[in-house]
């Protein structure tokens, strides 16, 4: 059985309403969103949220010029237990990854964690600052069923 699995168009829709609203410097590109069902962990930390570039392959077998440029992976058992206001939040966050350089070969970039917090998130959060440790013990429950 794969660990991934399509997102539901509810997701798919909560992606396209915040890029077209608070990222308009994405609209071109192809973002392909997965659910991951295996808990991930880095450092000891639950992964909700990946961003990454789609590789040449990738990109080729989705439709080459047309394929998918990134996927973002969203942790498929937290992910439904968090209310949508964190959703959109770990969405937000893991948009903030991408960079598009329009004036190099290959345009589309991600970027770490260079800077604690991205300023545009701090913005976002700012009624709620601490929403990831909300996040975090929803996802320490749904393990711990596990």
């Amino acid at each position: 059985m794969s660990k991934f699995e399509e997102v539901d168009q509810g997701t798919q829709n909560m992606l396209d309403d915040l890029i077209k609203n608070d990222f308009p410097t994405l609209l071109s590109a192809r973002i392909k969103v997965l659910f991951n069902t295996n808990a991930r962990k880095s450092k000891g930390e639950i992964i909700f949220g990946q961003m990454a570039k789609a590789t040449p392959i990738l990109n080729y077998l989705t439709g080459g010029d047309r394929g998918y440029n990134y996927i973002m992976f969203l942790d498929g058992n937290v992910f439904p237990a968090i209310d949508t206001e964190d959703q959109k939040r770990l969405i937000r966050h893991e948009l903030n990854h991408i960079y598009i350089d329009l004036d190099a070969k290959d345009p589309y970039k991600v970027v770490g964690h260079e800077i604690k917090d991205f300023h545009k998130e701090i913005e976002y959060n700012k009624e709620d600052p601490r929403w990831l440790e909300r996040v975090s013990e929803i996802a320490s429950q749904v393990y711990e069923k596990d």
